[in-house]
């Protein structure tokens, strides 16, 4: 038998090729079930430790935690030792000690150093930073430069259109204006008013099958929507407000259930000292009509599950003109009826990673359900399952404040990240990562429109006439919390992308005068 030979024989036993278990044998095998279920145990747990260690130090002394952690586990793996060995009668100690080489006796001092470093390192940097030796980065790839683009610093809400072309506002250094990224960098509109300031999209496929869009203007409290679109060019003939009410704090960013052509909308006011009201959370229906579903403290990013059963908001709070709390929601929506209820916390970063000094900004949520958090501070995203459980980070090698975030490309598999370029801030740069999750808004784009749209002609349909519920939100703490613990993802990195030792926050647009 040949090297060759010999070494994919050997690969193939490894692998169990040669007596392959189907699926639905693992799934029925209650060992490995147990197996799986322990080493799921064994990790959190291992997360855990850290979190609780760093937390003792800041009350006692660095050195208490981790003695603290051997002498408890100590006393409990001697009576697991004396229950496995019963009584320690099954170990040959005199052929143990004869046959293992010395240094395997010393397995305590490794163990004893990363309890010791872990606990240093937790109160200094938090747990973003030292688990990301357990949650895997991913990087993306410059896309747009300081060199080549045609955005400014100030560059936010982006947007996909049923190309998989992605779109973004502060097109030619204009924050009344919005331009298309991906391809040949062109306007896509610009508000005939010198006050306004552009500050999101979403595209959609109304009843007729036209593809339309929103755009929300922070300042003058209101939503445009453009319509008749060139095929050819992408260019839209027609715009005109869609829903408007001075109420409305300052549109910031816009999330769209496509079923019903119902959009949602979060505002925000930044105060050195966060009260409720900072926040507050809009929904128009698709006759344009308008209705406040609540106030919060500072609202940012908001997105709707591919579902339409969930909306995300994201909630923050100032003291001293600095960020000190980051949390996202969790409601149960009814997209038909526009209601939200049920409100809980999906990720409080605070309790998650010690990072609650950086803000959320964007989010966007692929077709599996996953919600992307943009982290406005740490040069990255942090990607969610639906049931709240940290995955995966992606880093943005060329912008340090990620503003935003869409899916795009022709099979909307390439993540878009936007922001201010780190060598020069009056400048918006946009970083790309290509996997293998697919866009929800993209996806949604290529199903077709909804019988629940206006028309293509700017006429609205008739309204609903559905009574909304208001939540309001005066302290976080009436939220119950659902946030879960890291756990590891396959990656092509796994570097460090950031502290929460820094304070990061959502860069403030100020339109002219």
């Amino acid at each position: 038998m040949s090297l060759k030979t010999r070494v994919v024989e050997r690969i193939k036993g490894s692998l169990l090729i040669e007596k392959p278990r189907i699926y639905a044998d693992i799934i029925f095998d209650r060992k490995l079930l147990l197996d799986v279920v322990l080493l799921m145990i064994g990790g959190t747990a291992t997360a855990l430790q850290g979190i609780v260690n760093g937390a003792l130090s800041r009350h006692t002394a660095p050195g208490f935690p981790p003695w603290l952690s051997f002498a408890v586990g100590s006393a409990l793996l001697f009576i697991f030792l004396m229950v496995d060995t019963r009584g320690g009668r099954s170990i040959s100690w005199k052929s143990a000690f004869k046959t293992s080489p010395w240094w395997s006796w010393l397995g305590g001092l490794p163990g004893a150093a990363f309890v010791v470093v872990i606990t240093l390192m937790m109160p200094i940097h938090g747990a973003a930073f030292v688990y990301s030796i357990y949650i895997y980065t991913f990087e993306g790839k410059a896309f747009l430069s300081a060199e080549n683009s045609s955005f400014g610093g100030t560059i936010e809400g982006t947007g996909v259109d049923s190309m998989g072309d992605v779109y973004a506002v502060d097109f030619g250094n204009d924050i009344t204006s919005a331009g298309r990224l991906t391809g040949e960098q062109t306007l896509l509109y610009k508000s005939d008013n010198s006050k306004s300031l552009v500050s999101s999209m979403r595209f959609f496929i109304n009843s007729e099958e036209k593809e339309e869009a929103f755009i929300t203007d922070a300042t003058v409290h209101r939503v445009i929507r453009l319509y008749d679109r060139d095929s050819a060019t992408g260019s839209f003939a027609s715009n005109a407000d869609f829903c408007k009410d001075d109420a409305m704090l300052e549109p910031n960013d816009i999330a769209i259930a496509p079923s019903s052509g119902r959009i949602f909308l979060s505002g925000m006011k930044w105060s050195t000292d966060s009260v409720s009201g900072d926040g507050d959370l809009w929904t128009c229906d698709s006759s344009g009509a308008a209705k406040l579903l609540g106030t919060f403290y500072r609202t940012n990013g908001i997105e709707v599950s591919p579902d339409e059963k969930t909306l995300y908001l994201s909630e923050s709070i100032n003291k001293g003109d600095e960020p000190v709390s980051n949390v996202v929601h969790a409601f149960d929506l009814d997209a038909e009826a526009g209601t939200v209820s049920n409100k809980r916390i999906f990720v409080d970063f605070e309790q998650l990673d010690n990072s609650a000094t950086i803000d959320v900004d964007g989010m966007r949520t692929d077709t599996e359900g996953n919600l992307y958090i943009t982290r406005n501070g740490l040069g990255q995203v942090a990607v969610f399952s639906p049931s709240g459980e940290l995955t995966m980070y992606i880093s943005s090698p060329s912008i340090q404040n990620v503003a935003n975030l869409e899916f795009g490309g022709v099979d909307g598999k390439d993540l878009y990240m936007v922001g201010a370029c780190k060598s020069d801030d009056t400048k918006g740069c946009v970083d790309v990562y290509s996997g293998s999750a697919i866009g929800n808004a993209f996806s949604k784009l290529q199903a077709g429109g909804s019988s629940g749209l206006a028309n293509a002609n700017g006429s609205p349909s008739s309204p609903d006439g559905m009574e909304l519920d208001s939540i309001s939100s005066s302290s976080l703490s009436s939220s119950s919390s659902s946030s879960s613990s890291s756990s590891s993802s396959s990656s092509s990195s796994s570097s460090p992308v950031g502290t929460p030792a820094c304070k990061g926050r959502a860069k403030k647009r100020v339109p002219s005068a």
